[in-house]
């Protein structure tokens, strides 16, 4: 186990890419080298961001009274 208890920031560096994984096996975050970072909920990838955003696999779930926004001038607005 790695914890950070101090002032500082936690870093992981890693020249290739990241995983981190369950005991089981399963993953969790799977990064690339200077790529995409993904992210998964009982070893199915859930996110992804890539070159030009972020691929969402599944519902997007909005709490209450939560908006999801669209466009730099915020044209669309969907609200829950």
């Amino acid at each position: 186990m790695a914890r950070e208890s101090g002032p500082g920031a936690f870093k992981i560096q890693a020249d290739a890419g990241l995983w981190v994984q369950s005991t089981s096996g399963e993953f969790r975050i799977v990064t690339d080298a200077d790529g995409s970072v993904e992210l998964y909920y009982d070893n199915a990838k859930k996110l992804e961001t890539t070159a030009t955003g972020i691929d969402v696999t599944g519902n997007a779930n909005f709490a209450n009274n939560g908006k999801a926004i669209f466009g730099a001038s915020n044209n669309l607005q969907i609200f829950s």
